[in-house]
């Protein structure tokens, strides 16, 4: 046997729960394996401090103060949820407000006086820039003739 799988069915060697003739093996692999026979040493102790630790009485009342905490947490996701109000009164607000800019646009839009000057002042800002050299001359004449 390596130690790989001594170490692997140490559990089971100081359990005394291995066959007689894998027992031996073991058995003779940790007394000329120090490795191992520290790995066994350690794992003994664990398992008699595991052993030895005592257990702690739970309080009287933990089994209804558990059932408390599950009714109180039932009930609170049996509430309606009030979240979505926020959000829908923000959506409503939004409705609102482009509602009022649309208006406005189709008001500003169906005056035609409003609409000609809008062009008007356009034109001028494109004439007035040359950026491209000799467009604005090209559009002036284009706005005129419109």
């Amino acid at each position: 046997m390596n130690c790989r799988h001594v170490q692997n069915w140490l559990g089971a060697f100081i359990d005394g729960e291995m066959a007689g003739g894998d027992m031996l093996n073991v058995r003779c692999h940790l007394l000329n394996c120090p490795v191992c026979a520290k790995e066994e040493q350690e794992l003994r102790l664990l398992k008699r401090r595991l052993r030895d630790y005592r257990s702690v009485e739970p309080a009287a009342n933990l089994d209804d103060r558990i059932m408390t905490h599950i009714r109180v947490q039932t009930a609170a996701r049996q509430r309606p949820r009030s979240w979505y109000l926020p959000i829908i009164a923000g959506m409503a607000a939004a409705a609102a407000v482009l509602g009022g800019v649309v208006g406005a646009a189709h008001r500003q839009a169906t005056s035609g006086e409003t609409v000609a000057t809008e062009i008007n002042s356009d034109a001028s800002a494109y004439t007035s820039a040359d950026p491209l050299g000799g467009v604005d001359s090209a559009m002036a004449s284009n706005n005129e003739t419109r």
